[in-house]
């Protein structure tokens, strides 16, 4: 079975009522479905290594969101106007799936997922609560697993790549 893994933010009283509050956001949630989810690890906000590993989890997903970035530009997409002539398939996806980062929703690719904002990111407003009541913040790791092998937009790269190369 395929699993993806992802940190989440989460504020509540207590781990329990953390995790709670994460399965129930994931089960009502319809952009995303695990057959199964298992919790990983968990840091509280007055952990040593809280802040550290929060700023390396959203760096992870800036870097993402770099990726996708670079993949449409590597296929002539560099400006706001290019896209006009993007094509639906694979690259379309990929903007799809990178346009959902930015605007806070989560998915297969969200390494990072800030629950309270619905956001890939914190502000410094939420940044300066969790300073303020470091005990009622977690990062809590999960792993869902899916049946499904794949995104079913990962099956359209080759078939488009293929379609490509016999234009040259």
């Amino acid at each position: 079975m395929k699993f993806f893994e992802h940190w989440i933010l989460v504020k509540a009283d207590s781990e329990k009522e953390a995790k709670i509050h994460i399965k129930s956001f994931l089960d009502k949630y319809e952009l995303l479905y695990y057959d199964k989810i298992e919790f990983l690890e968990t840091l509280r906000g007055d952990e040593i290594k809280f802040f550290d590993n929060l700023y390396s989890f959203i760096n992870s997903n800036k870097e993402v969101i770099k990726s996708f970035i670079n993949e449409l530009e590597e296929e002539g997409y560099k400006t706001l106007r290019d896209l006009r002539e993007l094509p639906q398939g694979y690259l379309s996806k990929i903007l799809h799936t990178l346009v959902h980062l930015i605007d806070g929703f989560m998915g297969i690719d969200s390494y990072f997922y800030n629950l309270i904002e619905d956001s890939h990111f914190v502000s410094k407003k939420e940044i300066y609560a969790i300073q303020r009541e470091p005990e009622k913040y977690y990062l809590v790791k999960i792993r869902g697993y899916s049946e499904v092998s794949e995104p079913l937009f990962e099956w359209l790269k080759p078939l488009m790549k293929k379609e490509k190369d016999n234009i040259k």
